[in-house]
């Protein structure tokens, strides 16, 4: 019999953080415009999570964009179209002119030492979250 693998909370955290960002954006991609059902969202890391994992469950740090800005329409589109990660000095450029603000939070969010997170905690916490913001008024 197989060991069972235990759960990877962080993972989960992360996948929590996503849904709410792309809730919080309804659905709607932050370049372009367009949206769900038209287009299918993605959320993705603004701050890689390799490079900074502590903010890899924050959602401050998850920017909801549809599949053809996010991933460029893998290899259908010309280098000429908006790519978050086809065009990453591009992506990064249009970043800071249309989030200034959150640009400088997340940049000093980055500086911080790296902290030990207790992932199940903070994976429970984003899912309750989560859960609010589909609930109807």
């Amino acid at each position: 019999m197989k060991k069972r693998k235990p759960p990877n909370f962080r993972k989960k955290a992360c996948q929590e953080a996503k849904k709410i960002a792309r809730i919080l954006a309804g659905f709607i991609c932050e370049h372009c415009g367009k949206g769900e059902p038209e287009r299918q969202t993605h959320g993705s890391h603004i701050y890689s999570e390799g490079k900074n994992p502590n903010m890899s469950a924050d959602v401050d740090n998850i920017i909801c964009l549809c599949w053809l800005c996010h991933m460029g329409g893998l290899k259908i589109v010309s280098a000429r179209v908006f790519s978050w990660h086809g065009t990453p000095r591009e992506a990064q450029d249009w970043f800071e002119t249309k989030f200034p603000f959150l640009k400088v939070i997340l940049r000093e969010r980055s500086k911080k030492t790296m902290l030990i997170i207790n992932w199940e905690q903070r994976y429970r916490e984003l899912k309750k979250l989560r859960i609010r913001y589909e609930s109807p008024v």
